[in-house]
């Protein structure tokens, strides 16, 4: 009996979380450096009539006609509950710092006169931090780091590494030391840096954006294809040769063409590109987001550095017109009607943007504060063995603020502590705790991992999520991604792979 095919209607209820445009634009400000926003706030001021500079003159206007409030975004109006925000982690007023007690002023008129001269390799270096490296692969990773060509890339064996560390730096390793540390540079940004070749390189990017969280179904399969392209036919897909990548690999050609072309959107085969001999290309000025100063008295005081970002508010003669169209109410035409809307998507779009630069000085200004109250003893001393161990969870739990959040602000930030310039980053030291909140050396944690791996039942190895519930019995309390940081630098395939 012959079946017929034919399409089916269903209805499925799903649960997805995705970002308002608001939010969106919250987050793509937070994440940019002072040059950059500075730019981007002129560019919105040339695309928006509705948005204007300076502060509003009329101070008797009555805000409350629209039916918001459209004040510009001066100084931070956010500053009474940041500061209650942080006292809350202190017992009482003698343990608050005095630097907390203290009006932080944050309105600059103009970018202070104040750079550092950073290159690629300086923004790979001050990577590091993010990683528990011992003394010794930290030596290791410099050479690696300034071995690396114009593409990103380490073109040299791994044999010729150790030799040439030995010789002419007087440092002993070997070759899967080498690797282990190659590994761990392999996981810095921009994805695909520290690779071999470029075939390594698109599969290291592709590889990290299948660890992405919450990527859909289909999404992760064209993913694996696409590292399958890589992997088993690189000749074919470098020379673009389609059929012959369709036959190779049994997809059908429209599939394999969609999938080429999603890879040159995506993917960076030249990752270093930045690393140019000629000095003048690589050199990057770094602007401090926070200027921080010590009194010599116990005292730690900062200022939220806003360059040449003007003063915002919505325009006073788009706000008159938005007024006079009200006004008429019903006996508006459709041409006015059509003006009405067009002004007040434009005002709706100007007060937005305005708090979206207000809220960045908030999650600034809260991020540095927690930073400097947790790092104080460094901040007092500028030794970097005072750095006490800090991960973003530790900002997160002070702030409020989620750690992506708090990973944004970090990743492009610097701060000029007593004329000295420190990227944000290098203030986190990272080591694990327990559940009783005892530090837990990373070296421990990835004893335990390779313990259990070898004593795993072959035939069902542990996936990452059963090694955290089995590191959670042993007292050590440390996140699924992070598990699957260190067996990657452990070059522990996945539990799929182990299967017997």
């Amino acid at each position: 009996m012959s079946q017929g095919i034919g399409l089916v209607q269903q209805e499925v209820q799903t649960m997805t979380q995705k970002l308002t445009p608001q939010q969106l634009l919250q987050v793509r400000l937070t994440e940019m450096s002072i040059g950059d926003l500075e730019l981007y706030v002129k560019n919105e001021i040339d695309g928006n009539e509705a948005l204007a500079e300076g502060r509003e003159i009329d101070e008797d206007t009555n805000q409350n006609e629209l039916g918001d409030d459209y004040y510009g975004d001066g100084d931070d109006g956010d500053q009474e509950t940041e500061t209650q925000i942080q006292l809350g982690e202190y017992g009482s007023e003698d343990d608050i710092p005095d630097y907390l007690n203290r009006k932080v002023e944050t309105d600059f008129k103009e970018r202070l006169p104040i750079g550092d001269s950073t290159t690629f390799l300086d923004d790979l270096k001050s990577q590091m931090v993010n990683y528990d490296l011992s003394k010794h692969q930290e030596e290791i990773m410099d050479y690696l780091i300034g071995s690396l060509d114009d593409n990103g890339f380490l073109d040299q064996s791994l044999y010729r590494i150790v030799d040439d560390l030995l010789f002419n730096y007087n440092i002993e390793t070997d070759e899967d030391e080498v690797k282990e540390v190659l590994d761990i540079l392999q996981q810095f940004d921009p994805a695909g840096i520290g690779a071999r070749n470029s075939q390594e390189s698109l599969a290291i990017q592709l590889n990290r954006s299948l660890e992405v969280e919450g990527i859909s179904e289909e999404k992760e399969k064209l993913l694996l294809l696409e590292r399958r392209i890589v992997l088993e036919d690189y000749e074919n897909f470098k020379n673009q040769n389609i059929n012959k990548l369709s036959q190779n690999l049994g997809e059908d050609i429209s599939i394999i063409k969609y999938a080429v072309q999603d890879m040159a959107k995506h993917l960076n085969p030249r990752p270093g590109r930045a690393l140019c001999e000629s000095a003048s290309d690589r050199i990057q000025t770094a602007i401090p987001d926070f200027i921080v100063e010590t009194d010599g008295e116990g005292g730690v005081s900062f200022q939220l550095n806003r360059g040449n970002v003007p003063t915002l508010h919505v325009s006073e003669e788009c706000r008159e017109i938005l007024l006079n169209y009200q006004k008429k109410g019903d006996k508006i035409s459709k041409h006015e009607k059509e003006g009405l809307t067009y002004c007040k998507q434009k005002i709706d779009a100007a007060q937005g943007f305005i708090d979206a630069i207000r809220q960045r000085q908030h999650t600034l200004t809260v991020t540095m504060r927690a930073i400097i109250a947790l790092q104080k003893p460094f901040f007092l001393s500028q030794d970097e063995d005072d750095l006490n161990t800090l991960i973003l969870k530790d900002v997160s739990e002070v702030t409020k603020l989620d750690a992506s959040t708090i990973s944004r602000v970090c990743k492009t930030k610097y701060a000029l502590v007593d004329g000295r310039m420190y990227p944000l980053t290098f203030f986190f030291k990272h080591n694990r705790k327990n559940k009783e909140g005892e530090e837990v050396i990373a070296e421990k944690v990835c004893d335990a991992i390779l313990l259990l791996v070898k004593n795993e039942d072959k035939k069902a190895p542990y996936t990452d999520d059963q090694i955290v519930e089995q590191l959670l019995k042993m007292n050590i309390n440390i996140a699924r991604r992070t598990v699957s940081k260190y067996r990657r630098q452990l070059a522990i395939p996945t539990a799929s792979k182990r299967k017997s």
